[in-house]
């Protein structure tokens, strides 16, 4: 019976599950992405190229990536889970918008805002305004 949910599940998310990322999620992961290694960008971009989708929960503050299959290559870290970097967006100078890199067991695994991101520019008059990369904090080499 497992294995039955388990296949209508990996089927749901291949016809309807996501792999595409709004444009700030997109900003915060080239940002992470262009602050890494070589070699972690190579695992990274390789773990990128396999079958995955994106699930959002907590209202769009988490953002979660996941894997189908267990061959999917890590990163030479691979704690349980590991806040590996954050990233500041901005709008303006007074204006920013912080997001937290995870990985979990060597894989890359979610961005998490701390406050739903449409109501958290809503409420700083951010919405409609264009949200660039200001920073990537790295707390941990991978």
């Amino acid at each position: 019976m497992l294995r039955l949910l388990r296949f209508f599940s990996r089927l749901r998310y291949r016809v309807f599950g996501s792999k595409s990322l709004r444009p700030y999620e997109q900003t915060c992961f080239d940002g992470w992405r262009n602050s890494l290694s070589e070699q972690a960008r190579k695992t990274l971009d390789q773990q990128l190229s396999l079958s995955y989708f994106v699930q959002r929960q907590a209202g769009d503050a988490k953002v979660c990536f996941y894997w189908f299959g267990n061959n999917v290559p890590l990163f030479s870290r691979s704690d349980f889970a590991l806040h590996v970097a954050t990233v500041v967006l901005e709008a303006a100078a007074d204006k920013q918008m912080n997001a937290k890199i995870y990985i979990h067991h060597g894989r890359f695994f979610s961005i998490e805002f701390a406050k739903r991101p449409a109501r958290y520019m809503e409420l700083h008059h951010m919405t409609g305004m264009p949200l660039k990369l200001a920073e990537v904090r790295t707390h941990v080499r991978l």
